[in-house]
């Protein structure tokens, strides 16, 4: 049987992670499938960290390279 969760289920994850410094997307999401093996995606990460972006708990201190979506440098608010 198939059972689904919320989508801001693993968002404990990602919030309990969170460097205390500034930090780029793509190397904490790589630390975050080494650290967890959930078989969850680097897309479902992003995704999540969009909306903590967009909701204010992280904010974008740099976007180095636009063409590159998880090269955002990043700080938790």
């Amino acid at each position: 049987k198939i059972t689904s969760v919320p989508e801001d289920f693993y968002d404990f994850i990602i919030t309990r992670n969170l460097p205390e410094n500034d930090f780029i997307m793509a190397r904490f999401i790589g630390k975050l499938l080494g650290e967890y093996n959930l078989g969850i995606s680097d897309s479902w990460y992003a995704l999540r960290i969009d909306k903590m972006i967009e909701d204010n708990n992280l904010v974008v201190i740099e976007n180095r390279d636009p063409s590159h979506p998880y090269g955002k440098v990043l700080r938790k608010m």
